[in-house]
């Protein structure tokens, strides 16, 4: 008897100790990976008024639009106008103020507004307008990128080893401008979301032959174009890809079906605000092109033919360059031919020919910056769709024999190009979300300079008490944790050898060289004029007012370009009004005034 009741503990003992060094399930992994995911988000979301600069007048009038919706049943924002100011992003028509932007986002807030209306109800409190737009962000952008990441690591892990899709997802997630189009109430990365889950429904469709899936597809794509006129391009390529497939007629009946619905809602509100069901906002955009006297009716005025060097910045430049800003998704011309060679060649020239139009289109752009923007965030909706060819490309290369030269060559630059992207646009988030015009060098010019003069992004962390420097370093101390869980079997698998980690060491190490030590550029004031402008952003809106007059009234455009080149250095030395001076800038540059900076 006490021999069965040692052997009964003893059992009981080992068993849990069993269960504890027993791996993880893959569902428990996935919902670790997501909530992880979605922490870093709202951490990194930023307080802007905190910081001491204006929100993003992007995300204002798209926030202005929802308050409008339910507190006013209307798409005239006059009251948000009247109460919290005027935004420079806005259409007028016959007197009223509305959103130059595509509903969608502002309609996805819409339930999280409500929520926000019926609390202060209650409890009688006034809730403060960026406490309003951080909660907007969360409820849609945040949940939108969450949703994406769900179904981006299903598609990954079908097609690729496990931990290789994790460490694609996740360098999607961090080393992407989807990181800092993510934690701001811009329409960019629902569209994203949206396009994303359009095509893996479609494949998923196109696979098992279920209409069901096809119609999701359509509406997943119709919502897109509600939240992003563009992404009609991507809607366009997923219905060629379909019709391409030679399937039965009811599949892309069933794609037009569920496109339906959004399409109709979209043109049902230009009916409601303009009066014309195909009236689009930015049509009657009012920004500082029409204060300088630029033409801005009609859509067609938003274009410029862009140029050869225009096309190198988009690229490569330190500025604005895609590649320069996530070198890793050089790769995916590699994964695209890999599509390619696996039978899949329809769906490798629909993703090669969508990321193409894309970038084209953006090149087509007068703005082709995208403004004060971390990189060309027009391209953000097709993104992940480019994912699934990098995924490829590193399940080839950790495929090659180990002892191979290639492999060790292609592993360390995949691996260092990988970490490189995430390095790079955590240092955006830590410091500053958007580079301005002409600072060539913004990583180094912008974000390094905020980081050594203590110039922190305001996030959550800050708000909880946390000293200035203390909540940047915690939120790079938790990626730093989340690529070691999530990144570090990818990594072994693409750089198995010590030589091979050693060599992506190095690379790293050598590229930070180079971003500290690029050759100086022609920026308007240097470090000291954009520190001024982070900590003083109050421009008085009498000088506005004025320069405005000045601006219109000047009879040619060199009186307009002296106008406003004297007053940039009158502004910034004279009356210490930085902001004042970043006004004229932004108008001597839309005038075509040679700062030194990138040209077309």
């Amino acid at each position: 008897m006490l021999r069965k009741n040692e052997v009964q503990i003893k059992r009981f003992l080992i068993k849990p100790m069993r269960m504890k060094n027993a791996p993880l399930s893959e569902r428990s992994r996935v919902g670790i990976f997501l909530i992880a995911s979605f922490l870093i988000l709202i951490c990194f979301l930023p307080f802007y008024d905190r910081a001491k600069r204006a929100m993003n007048t992007n995300a204002v009038i798209r926030a202005y639009l929802t308050m409008a919706l339910v507190d006013n049943m209307t798409a005239q924002v006059d009251q948000q106008v009247a109460e919290y100011g005027m935004p420079l992003d806005r259409a007028e028509k016959n007197g009223h103020i509305y959103s130059d932007k595509a509903p969608g986002l502002s309609f996805l807030a819409i339930p999280s507004y409500v929520m926000i209306r019926l609390v202060t109800r209650l409890i009688t409190v006034r809730v403060p307008f960026d406490v309003v737009v951080y909660v907007m962000r969360i409820s849609t952008v945040g949940i939108a990128t969450i949703v994406l990441l769900y179904f981006m690591l299903n598609l990954l892990r079908g097609c690729v080893d496990t931990d290789l899709a994790y460490f694609c997802t996740a360098i999607y997630l961090l080393g992407t401008i989807a990181f800092p189009m993510s934690t701001d109430f811009l329409g960019h990365q629902v569209a994203a979301a949206f396009s994303f889950l359009a095509y893996y429904m479609l494949r998923r469709g196109m696979s098992d032959l279920r209409s069901v899936l096809i119609f999701c597809s359509g509406l997943f794509a119709g919502l897109s174009i509600m939240t992003e006129y563009p992404t009609v391009l991507i809607a366009a390529a997923l219905f060629f890809l379909l019709w391409a497939g030679r399937p039965a007629l009811s599949l892309p009946m069933s794609f037009v079906i569920g496109l339906a619905p959004p399409i109709a809602i979209l043109m049902f509100y230009h009916r409601f605000a303009f009066g014309n069901f195909l009236d689009l906002g930015y049509g009657h955009t009012q920004h500082y092109f029409k204060i300088l006297g630029i033409d801005t009716t009609g859509m067609g005025a938003a274009l410029a033919v862009p140029s050869l060097h225009t096309l190198w910045q988009m690229a490569f430049s330190s500025y604005r360059g895609f590649f320069f800003f996530s070198p890793v998704m050089l790769f995916v011309l590699y994964g695209l031919w890999l599509l390619s060679r696996n039978g899949r060649r329809a769906e490798s020239l629909m993703l090669a020919a969508l990321a193409v139009g894309y970038f084209m289109l953006n090149a087509f752009m007068r703005d082709w910056e995208g403004g004060w923007s971390p990189g060309l965030r027009h391209l953000t909706p097709v993104v992940p769709l480019l994912i699934l060819p990098l995924a490829l490309s590193a399940q080839k290369i950790a495929r090659m024999p180990e002892k191979g030269s290639l492999k060790k060559l292609l592993g360390v630059i995949f691996c260092a190009a990988s970490f490189i992207s995430v390095m790079q646009h955590t240092l955006i988030e830590a410091t500053y979300l958007y580079f301005p015009w002409g600072v060539y060098h913004p990583l180094r010019d912008v974000c390094i300079t905020f980081l050594t003069g203590g110039a922190w992004l305001c996030t959550l962390p800050s708000l909880l008490g946390a000293p200035d420097p203390v909540g940047p370093l915690l939120l790079v101390a938790g990626i730093a944790a989340f690529l070691w869980c999530f990144c570090r079997n990818g990594f072994a698998q693409l750089a198995p050898t010590r030589g091979t980690m050693w060599g992506t060491a190095l690379v790293l190490v050598a590229w930070m060289g180079c971003i500290l030590l690029l050759p100086p550029a022609r920026t308007i004031q240097g470090d000291r004029f954009l520190a001024l402008i982070y900590w003083n952003n109050a421009l008085p809106s009498r000088f506005l007012d004025a320069s405005r007059r000045i601006i219109e009234e000047s009879p040619d455009r060199e009186e307009k370009l002296r106008y406003a080149r004297q007053s940039i250095f009158t502004a910034y030395e004279i009356m210490n009004e930085p902001q004042r001076a970043l006004w004229f800038y932004n108008a001597y540059t839309a005038l075509g005034g040679d700062v030194g900076g990138p040209r077309r």
